[in-house]
């Protein structure tokens, strides 16, 4: 017999008939579950289950999502899907953290006593229009979560950024749906935040395979920045940069124009900063919003 859990999780995917019941995305789905909060008594009564991708999820646990990474690509999707400009988002984001860290002054009681069990009904889910227009406001409000962000640098260092600067060619890693792999070098600048890869050409840029392939929903890419000091010795450096993409507008070493802007999660050097005995090389975890 298969754990509790997931008999639920299996039900409840199938009675959503295998698609995100906010967005309708089919693939990967999880099964999140909903809260009612009684701010006066201070329970909080689980009201059943909602199937979800990993984008809406990201959305749903909003404050888990601005301590781990993924917000720009989070937020992203939201606007699709719920039609919201990014000023609205932002003040709905900020509405909903603050009821957050108010209910988080408090101790809670959980109430599962009406939990569905396997093989039971679930409550009616909400329809995807008022889904998505309330994720903020509802599930970004429950109660601060024990887990903390991994610890992790929130910049390059100071020899990673004076490399940064000398550089002016790197090259782009991306995928399409299937995990076909595309890479191809490109030029790039870094403004202390993000990276932006554009095109001399607009007309290229958004024929290219790197464009499609982010433009259909793969926003993960890898970066790599490097060259060679010398060949005798052997010295090569480097820096290779993985993160999310996003094609938005952007005045920058091109010109006015579509830039994809990249979101570093994680940095891996060689052959910049001086390197501990026995390591070759330096990795840095970000932790942006």
């Amino acid at each position: 017999m298969k754990p509790r859990w997931e008999q639920i999780r299996r039900r409840e995917i199938s009675r959503a008939n295998f698609r995100c019941e906010i967005c309708g995305a089919d693939g990967l789905l999880e099964c999140s579950e909903r809260w009612q909060y009684d701010d006066v008594n201070h329970i909080q009564k689980l009201m059943g289950y909602e199937v979800v991708c990993p984008n809406c999820l990201a959305i749903l646990n909003i404050g888990r999502t601005m301590q781990v990474g993924g917000l720009e690509r989070a937020l992203s999707h939201f606007i699709r899907v719920t039609g919201f400009t990014e000023e609205d988002l932002r003040a709905a984001t900020a509405r909903a953290m603050a009821i957050w860290k108010s209910r988080s002054r408090h101790q809670w009681s959980i109430d599962v006593a009406s939990e569905p069990l396997a093989g039971g009904k679930s409550p009616p889910s909400r329809s995807a229009s008022s889904s998505a227009r309330n994720t903020v406001q509802t599930r970004a409000a429950t109660p601060a979560p024990t887990r903390r962000a991994p610890k992790g640098q929130t910049s390059f260092s100071s020899e990673e950024l004076d490399f940064l600067k000398t550089q002016r060619l790197a090259r782009i890693a991306t995928a399409s749906k299937r995990g076909v792999p595309e890479v191809s070098p490109v030029g790039f600048e870094f403004d202390g935040r993000f990276f932006w890869v554009g095109s001399h050409d607009q007309a290229i840029f958004f024929k290219t395979q790197r464009y499609r392939n982010i433009a259909a929903g793969n926003t993960r890419v890898s970066l790599v920045i490097d060259d060679l000091l010398s060949v005798s010795p052997w010295r090569p450096r480097g820096l290779k940069v993985s993160g999310d993409a996003q094609v938005t507008e952007h005045d920058g070493i091109f010109g006015k124009g579509k830039y994809f802007r990249i979101t570093p999660r994680v940095s891996i050097s060689w052959g910049i900063e001086k390197s501990k005995k026995g390591e070759w090389s330096s990795k840095k975890n970000f932790q942006q919003a």
